[in-house]
């Protein structure tokens, strides 16, 4: 598992002037946005590196490749679900570190709410991939792909609806959200947490046994 994690990272290593231009571009536009848009950004751009490397494995006949060294299919839907829990939690921690760094060059801390509520970040990273790793695995990249961009449409067409409803009912979105997780903080990411274990693990679960009815 060592070695495809290696592997793994070293493809990214061919990445690294891009990335570094990512982290740039989202340091920069955080001194116009909410203190937590450089780690939204980060966290998610990370899903896309996870995405980039079964994209390789897939369209490089790599995958096939390996499977003929001492790698089980086992141990690669490990790795790749390894990567993941790593990747996302690497661009999370630089997300996190970047609004801190911006926060204080303007000479004054992120407000309490924005640490408390940062881990969902993750989770939903989290989640984010154990929705796509099984259908990747199964149909491959392109049709994962169709899968992200169904699951984006969703997102936005929940967001603009939620926001009608809100409107229609006179509520404001922002001082509902703040009255929702007013003191319950501590219980609510535990419930995240929970459901964001249960969701990779049931992911884990189909892609094992995708990966060892797939033939190459």
């Amino acid at each position: 598992m060592l070695g495809l994690l290696k592997k793994d990272f070293l493809l990214m290593k061919t990445q690294k002037n891009y990335l570094v231009l990512i982290i740039f571009i989202a340091v920069f536009l955080s001194y116009s946005s909410s203190d937590d848009f450089a780690l939204s950004y980060l966290t998610l751009l990370s899903c896309f590196l996870v995405i980039s490397s079964i994209s390789y494995d897939d369209n490089g006949g790599c995958a096939a490749f390996l499977l003929t060294l001492p790698v089980s299919r086992g141990v690669y839907v490990r790795e790749k679900y390894l990567f993941a829990a790593l990747i996302t939690g690497l661009g999370w921690l630089i997300g996190e570190l970047s609004v801190v760094g911006v926060a204080l060059t303007r000479g004054r801390m992120p407000e309490a709410q924005f640490f408390a509520l940062a881990p969902t970040w993750y989770f939903g990273s989290i989640l984010f991939v154990s929705i796509l790793m099984p259908v990747m695995l199964k149909y491959g990249v392109e049709r994962g792909r169709i899968v992200l961009f169904g699951i984006v449409m969703v997102a936005l067409v929940v967001g603009y609806l939620s926001g009608m409803v809100f409107e229609r009912i006179g509520v404001d979105p922002e001082a509902f959200t703040a009255r929702l997780i007013n003191g319950r903080t501590l219980p609510l990411l535990l419930l995240c947490g929970a459901a964001t274990i249960a969701a990779a693990l049931l992911s884990y679960g189909l892609s094992m046994r995708i990966m060892k009815r797939k033939e190459f």
